[in-house]
């Protein structure tokens, strides 16, 4: 049997293509999971129910956005299912997230958030006194700064000195998913707050 030698070369040659453009589409998708920053006029919303808040992956940490998202409704919303995703449920057991949520100081209160900036993690994100925390960053660690806003029915606090410094956070790609690495204030001398 004789083969064509011009079939084969492009029978070969659209097998070379479509196993460049499969790994295009892979390095495509790889980076579309990466956040922009938002633009200034643009804020999410963080309440103490998934059903109304922005975010549609929380307590899936599939991109680095869905980690820090999970984070955020683990401290604002106090409910054990984001909190498992990200710590291993620090905060005690179900009945006590139901207690600390029934607290009429979370009556009305959510939250406004953007995405400031993404890049790579620098040891200088990470400020001088926190030894420990410096000697965890990875390279490839991703820092996603989130500026937060709390607001209470239709009041928020975003006038002048009331705003608080955005919030560097760590993520890094574990596996299939992300992992949280921890947490950082823009302005080192100011312990960060969140809620």
């Amino acid at each position: 049997m004789r083969v064509d030698r011009r079939r084969l070369f492009v029978a070969l040659m659209a097998v070379v293509a479509l196993c460049l453009a499969a790994a295009a589409e892979g390095a495509e998708k790889r980076a579309s999971v990466i956040p922009r920053p938002d633009p200034p006029d643009h804020w999410r919303i963080l309440t103490l129910d998934e059903a109304t808040s922005t975010s549609e992956c929380i307590g899936r940490l599939i991109t680095p956005l869905c980690t820090v998202e999970t984070v955020m409704a683990c401290l604002f919303q106090r409910r054990v299912p984001p909190c498992l995703a990200v710590f291993g449920n620090p905060w005690g057991s179900e009945e006590d997230h139901n207690r600390l949520r029934s607290k009429k100081l979370l009556d009305g209160r959510y939250l406004k958030y953007q995405v400031v900036e993404v890049r790579p993690f620098r040891l200088s994100d990470v400020p001088d006194h926190d030894r420990k925390s410096r000697k965890s960053i990875r390279r490839g660690d991703l820092m996603i700064r989130i500026q937060n806003i709390i607001c209470i029915k239709e009041v928020c606090l975003d006038e002048g000195s009331d705003v608080e410094p955005p919030i560097k956070y760590c993520v890094r790609r574990e596996g299939a998913g992300w992992k949280y690495c921890g947490w950082f204030c823009d302005d080192d001398k100011q312990d960060c707050f969140f809620i």
